[in-house]
């Protein structure tokens, strides 16, 4: 099977991402982004298709085991993030992907929606 370079460069994000620590990472767009939680470390938002990012502390999560829903809220400044993660499937129209987790995320007056998946 032929893999084209753009899956090959996706996949080592991916995997980079893994590498790092990361426990669970996610995409989504209109306007393009990137989610990236280290459990007891740090939720890392980059947004408006990489032009801002956005670090705040990962607290624990709030699961809802009933709705299949685990919720992350925290602050970055004066700005709440409030991350939540509802058991998918999801499908990812940009890559053909399809991935265990919905993605919500709520920052400053604004609503992103995506799909992700744990790395570890």
């Amino acid at each position: 099977m032929h893999t084209q370079p753009h899956e090959n460069r996706r996949a080592a994000i991916w995997a980079q991402a893994k590498l790092d620590g990361v426990d669970f990472r996610a995409t989504g767009n209109e306007p393009g982004w990137t989610l990236e939680i280290t459990e007891g470390r740090q939720i890392r938002f980059i947004h408006d298709y990489g032009q801002k990012e956005t670090l705040a502390p990962c607290p624990g999560p709030a699961n809802d085991l009933e709705a299949h829903r685990t919720t992350y809220s925290t602050t970055s400044g004066d700005q709440s993030l409030i991350v939540t993660l509802t058991a998918g499937p999801c499908a990812d129209t940009m890559d053909d992907q399809i991935y265990p987790k919905y993605v919500r995320i709520d920052w400053d007056g604004r609503t992103f929606a995506g799909c992700g998946r744990p790395l570890h």
